[in-house]
């Protein structure tokens, strides 16, 4: 069920925007529209949430906000490469200038484990280094005096370079890690699967990020990428739910090779994260809306799923696919392959589904509106024209980096009152004041008040330890 909510409201959000920026004739100026399309008893159903829903959402954007690399604090458990060279002194010009001496090879180090990180369990002087400093992977060099409690005591008070590198560390739930993979079919003995020309079988291969224990990838995947050292290959088996998204791999067992690059340091999820990062004051008020946005979505894909269309009207379906049909023109020239194929990856659609489902998308939103008689207001009208400028100003900000606010803001004003016009502002209309019908009905801000969070300061359980 979730799976199908979430494809459901990627689809809204990218039919809305196409709705409102490629139709600027369409009315629906009927008297009866239940010619055209009979809703669904929709007062009578019943509107539910998942709490999944809002811990993918959350956990999705800790993923994606995870991108400085994590540095190793204090009581960690760390591998690290040590070097120490002699300090070298020499005369030039009559001034003495150090530089690299000889490797003290007897006291170099290969990944290392450093346990306890800070306590001083190697040598605290070199453990300090790495606390909150050290990103994984990369080099750094000191010049020091081994002090009295350096552990080789023939070493003490001598004057080095130490050339010192976070080298791994063993994942743990909660980390957020870069992984290049791939993964490969088996046969009928769990062996990986070859070609008529010997050729391992792969069904996929690249680099991505992981959110270990999250589910945000398969279970399977993130078990056996927690627990292993960084930068060390590792092979495991896995097996695909059976709803998974890929028929190719959905239900089978496979292998994969992976290895972890990287380990990034993960935002504490607070109501300091959602005030930055989403403008909520805090994480009750985003997690609500998190519930608001899912029950909306809920409702708007009952009503389109359940809804049948009897005909579309003529003149409003030839319009939009005159429009349909310019904007693939348009996206061709600019891409370079059909926007039909673009259809096909990302949404899952023919160009003529796609039609289709816009058309109906928007004929239940109208013959909603006028089966509860909403007619939008001056000031409702003012309000969605202001809305469409500030989403347009934003996206002409985001694409050009050149452009003022100003500039941005006056382009898209010309483009709200030029392009779209009266019908592009009332459509907008129409669906913010159906929308607020929505919760009115549903209830909508009622139930999301009763949401209680399910995030902690600890990462969610996986599948296994829920069983217990």
């Amino acid at each position: 069920m979730k799976k199908k909510i979430l494809c459901m409201l990627c689809a809204i959000l990218f039919v809305l925007p196409l709705l409102v920026s490629c139709k600027s004739g369409l009315k629906y100026d009927y008297d009866d529209l239940s010619e055209f399309v009979t809703l669904p008893d929709y007062k009578s159903k019943v509107i539910e949430y998942e709490k999944d829903y809002v811990q993918a959402t959350i956990d999705n954007q800790i993923l994606k906000l995870a991108t400085n690399l994590y540095k190793p604090k204090k009581g960690d458990n760390i591998y690290v490469d040590i070097t120490y060279k002699k300090v070298k002194w020499i005369e030039k010009d009559g001034v003495m200038m150090d530089q690299f001496g000889d490797e003290i090879t007897e006291l170099a180090k290969k990944d290392f484990l450093i346990e306890n990180l800070g306590n001083g369990n190697y040598a605290q002087q070199i453990e300090d280094f790495f606390v909150d400093t050290a990103a994984f992977g990369t080099e750094y060099t000191k010049k020091i005096t081994l002090n009295d409690a350096f552990p080789v005591e023939a070493y003490r008070g001598t004057e080095v370079y130490v050339t010192y590198k976070f080298s791994g560390m063993e994942t743990r739930r909660g980390d957020v890690v870069k992984v290049t993979y791939t993964g490969y079919f088996l046969d009928d003995k769990d062996e990986i699967k070859k070609d008529k020309d010997g050729k391992e079988e792969t069904f996929d291969e690249g680099t991505m990020s992981a959110y270990l224990g999250s589910h945000t990838a398969i279970d399977d995947f993130e078990t056996n990428l927690t627990g292993v050292k960084t930068g060390k290959e590792v092979e495991f088996f896995a097996t695909f739910p059976e709803d998974y998204g890929s028929e190719e791999v959905a239900g089978k067992k496979v292998k994969f090779k992976a290895t972890i690059s990287n380990v990034y340091e993960v935002p504490v999820y607070d109501d300091e994260f959602v005030k930055k990062n989403f403008g909520y004051e805090t994480r009750k008020e985003f997690e609500e809306n998190l519930v608001e946005d899912y029950i909306k979505n809920e409702i708007i894909s009952y009503l389109v799923d359940s809804s049948t269309v009897i005909e579309f009207p003529k003149d409003e379906y030839n319009a939009f696919v005159n429009e349909v049909n310019g904007v693939a023109y348009a996206y061709e020239q600019i891409y370079g392959y059909s926007y039909e194929l673009y259809l096909q990856i990302y949404q899952g659609m023919t160009l003529q589904q796609y039609i289709d489902y816009n058309m109906k998308f928007e004929l239940v939103y109208y013959a909603f509106a006028q089966k509860e008689g909403i007619v939008p207001n001056d000031e409702q009208i003012t309000t969605a024209r202001n809305a469409l400028i500030e989403l347009y100003t934003s996206q002409n900000m985001s694409s050009d980096k050149t452009v003022t606010e100003e500039q941005a803001r006056q382009k898209a004003t010309k483009y709200v009152d030029e392009t779209l016009g009266d019908s592009g502002i009332y459509d907008e209309a129409i669906f913010k004041a159906v929308e607020d019908k929505f919760e009115e009905i549903f209830s909508v801000k009622e139930i999301a008040a009763t949401y209680t969070s399910v995030t902690t300061e600890k990462m969610p359980p996986m599948e296994e330890d829920k069983a217990e």
